[in-house]
């Protein structure tokens, strides 16, 4: 198998970034934290090592619980995951059995990212750092360090890409980096993230087959 690059958090962009360029080649399936808003990497890493502590993929309504709030659609029903906070912004629950064909989807999505890695498949993992917290310069440099110790302890065939955790460009190892795209913080938010998206696309576009060698 070709190698794969696998979105983990923390907003929607991340995914975004791939599908833009590569929905036909590194894109071939769908994974569990693609867009999927607050999935931040202390709640990856908190998710993932109870999945593999548990041999656990399967889950019921005990674990994923319908949560209603006002969000970017207006009033709507929306599934997610009360007990690491995910917010499924796009799976909207219309009607009474929609939880269920949701809890049916995502289960399928990590029993697959589950078998991947432990399979050993090359896998290139993507984690962009909520702009929130880019903007505020806040970094999760320890969190993804801790991220990537937890995959590479299953999986030493992977590499991760974590961009605008740190403050600068860090090559941790061969199979862990460190990338700080630019950021306007004189720029209001919006128009500050806008600009920091658009280089991003730019910057998986160009750069991503470079980690899959």
């Amino acid at each position: 198998m070709d190698t794969l690059i696998i979105p983990l958090g923390e907003e929607c962009y991340t995914c975004q970034s791939i599908d833009a360029k590569f929905s036909n080649s590194f894109r071939k399936y769908g994974f569990p934290f693609d867009y999927v808003g607050h999935t931040f990497v202390e709640k990856i890493y908190d998710n993932l090592i109870d999945m593999f502590k548990n041999n656990k993929t399967n889950f019921d309504i005990t674990d994923y619980e319908k949560i209603c709030e006002t969000n970017m659609h207006g009033e709507q029903c929306y599934f997610g995951n009360i007990k690491y906070g995910f917010r499924y912004w796009h799976d909207i629950i219309e009607k009474d059995d929609d939880c269920n064909i949701f809890i049916d989807k995502y289960n399928r999505r990590y029993t697959r990212l589950y078998e991947l890695i432990k399979e050993s498949t090359s896998i290139i993992f993507l984690s962009v750092n909520h702009f929130d917290n880019i903007y505020k310069n806040i970094n999760k440099y320890n969190e993804i360090i801790k991220l990537y110790e937890l995959l590479y302890s299953i999986n030493t065939n992977i590499k991760f890409l974590a961009i605008n955790y740190n403050d600068v460009d860090v090559t941790v190892s061969s199979n862990l980096h460190f990338i700080n795209l630019p950021v306007d913080r004189n720029l209001f938010f919006e128009k500050s993230k806008d600009i920091f998206t658009k280089t991003l696309y730019e910057y998986v576009a160009n750069n991503i087959h470079l980690f899959a060698s």
